[in-house]
């Protein structure tokens, strides 16, 4: 009975992250059988190693409950910093802007591999301007490009291109999407619809919907949005907040076709359960977040503080100045800082970073400026990355141990730029040192 307090003990050690209700069973079970060993005085070295996995069990499994359940980080972005006084209005460089894409809802939907000879798979998102809605889809293809449909009811951008997918953009194109459906409803299940054809021909249908109604608690997700790009020209922070992976049991449908002919959907090496429910790789956000850091599109140039402040607001974007040298950037809830604020005038090194407000994670590195009179050089690298700690601590551990791009892949990007006060004009570009392949 010994070695079997032991098997549950460990049972219980191992769902405690994934499964809390069987990792409970498990540990009752265990401190019986222990407890009556103990009770006829059978105390070898078997059930003593039993009774200390079952403590480390049991240690585990009320740590995994409580990170669940404990209450959301407050900290959020310093507001008075933006209302700093200053006098008058006054001219400053602004080397570089940041924007954020009307995307408000995306779905990663990723094929067993060789499914499809065209595509690896789609990417629904909803995407939200004003006065139109409507869905755009990616289609990954399997030579490293991608090809997007817009619906029709989205005006269609000019010179469109994405430098953060693999080799980039095979085709763009406006076609009529069906049936579309993009939604969460009242019992908490996730459904995502949409028919259209591709640029092969091939009717493609996307019909996939959650069975179970138990509540789970979604996670935010800094996303690897990027990680493939050979030829990158802007620094891809891609927010996922209310992240989750689409659940299979209870039900679930799960249609993915083209031209009739199933596409299944990847899953995960080996059967992983999250907050007890089976899951796929597949995974969704409603609330997105997607901001183009520093786009090599739109170069720096000079701009009037508004009166009294030390600020520029442009799209929507605050940015803060101390004297001539940007210190600070925000938008939504997120911010950039320069430590100490970025002087193009000087000769000068500090520290850049991306903080994301209450504690979901952030991304920073070291800036450096060679400057000669109204020249010079800015150089930032992203050497480290602090994802959300997760209340699921199962999830911790996969986005942190087990898929280790989620944090490993920004460390490759690096902006480089010359600049020239005196005419206004910056050439920037950014590197990605370790795009993702095949």
């Amino acid at each position: 009975m010994a070695w079997a307090s032991i098997a549950l003990a460990a049972a219980a050690l191992v769902a405690a992250p994934l499964y809390r209700t069987v990792a409970v069973l498990f540990l009752v079970l265990a401190f019986g059988l222990i407890s009556i060993e103990f009770l006829r005085g059978e105390r070898t070295v078997v059930h003593v190693a039993a009774a200390i996995i079952t403590v480390l069990a049991t240690a585990v499994t009320g740590w995994s409950i409580v990170e669940l359940n404990r209450s959301e980080p407050t900290t959020m972005v310093d507001e008075a910093a933006y209302e700093r006084a200053a006098e008058g209005t006054r001219d400053v460089f602004l080397p570089f802007v940041v924007t954020q894409e009307g995307i408000t809802a995306v779905a990663l939907l990723e094929f067993e591999k060789n499914s499809d000879p065209v595509y690896s798979g789609f990417e629904p998102q909803l995407i939200e301007r004003p006065g139109e809605t409507g869905m755009r889809i990616i289609g990954y293809r399997n030579d490293g490009a991608a090809d997007f449909y817009d619906d029709v009811a989205l005006t269609p951008e000019e010179n469109f291109d994405s430098g953060v997918i693999g080799s980039g953009v095979n085709e763009y194109t406006s076609v009529a999407i069906e049936k579309q459906r993009f939604e969460v409803d009242d019992e908490g299940r996730f459904h995502v619809s949409a028919e259209f054809r591709d640029v092969e021909g091939r009717d493609v249908v996307i019909d996939i919907s959650e069975g179970s109604t138990n509540r789970v608690k979604p996670f935010d997700l800094l996303a690897p949005v990027g990680h493939s790009s050979q030829n990158p020209d802007l620094f891809p922070y891609f927010f996922l907040n209310d992240f989750d992976f689409l659940r299979t049991g209870g039900g679930a449908n799960m249609k993915l076709t083209i031209n009739g002919e199933p596409r299944p959907l990847q899953g995960f090496p080996v059967p992983i359960p999250i907050q007890g429910e089976m899951r796929s790789f597949a995974k969704y956000s409603l609330d997105v977040e997607i901001i183009e850091v520093f786009p090599a599109r739109a170069p720096g140039r000079w701009v009037r503080t508004e009166p009294g402040r030390d600020t520029v607001v442009l799209d929507g974007v605050t940015y803060l100045f101390a004297g001539q040298n940007l210190e600070r950037i925000r938008i939504n809830d997120h911010e950039i800082t320069f430590d100490p604020a970025l002087d193009l005038t000087a000769s000068s090194e500090g520290t850049f970073a991306i903080n994301s407000y209450p504690a979901r994670g952030s991304v920073a590195g070291p800036y450096a400026v060679e400057a000669d009179g109204e020249t010079g050089d800015l150089g930032i690298r992203v050497t480290e990355v602090e994802l959300p700690a997760h209340r699921d601590v199962g999830v911790r551990m996969l986005t942190r141990y087990a898929l280790r791009f989620f944090k490993e892949w920004p460390q490759g990007y690096e902006y480089r730029a010359e600049f020239d006060l005196s005419t206004g004009s910056v050439e920037p570009e950014w590197i990605n040192h370790t795009p993702a392949t095949k």
